[in-house]
């Protein structure tokens, strides 16, 4: 998810915020990002990407609990990955429909 997430940030970042300082594109809008995401295959790969993010953030706090003796217990463990559980299924709703709203 690590890898899948810091290609994504790398492409958004070069298509989106150097592309413009470059000079390839005047100005990153809604308008943008809504004719970007028009095409299918682009979509994918932002939903793969948020989803990635998403997932790699859970996963940092369920072990971030673990490493630093917060969770120590394998009963807590548990309680632990159900909340990660539920922070990236947060997060990965509220990216996908963000991501829906731009082509709506």
């Amino acid at each position: 998810s690590g890898i899948i997430a810091f290609v994504f940030v790398l492409v958004h970042l070069a298509t989106l915020r150097f592309a413009r300082a470059l000079g390839f594109v005047n100005e990153v809008n809604f308008a943008t990002m809504a004719t970007n995401l028009e095409n299918p295959a682009v979509m994918v790969f932002y939903i793969l990407g948020v989803v990635a993010s998403a997932f790699h953030f859970a996963n940092g706090l369920w072990l971030f609990g673990i490493t630093w003796g917060i969770t120590i217990g394998p009963r807590s463990q548990q309680y632990s990955a159900y909340l990660a559980g539920l922070v990236f299924l947060a997060m990965s709703g509220a990216g996908i429909a963000s991501l829906w709203a731009f082509v709506r």
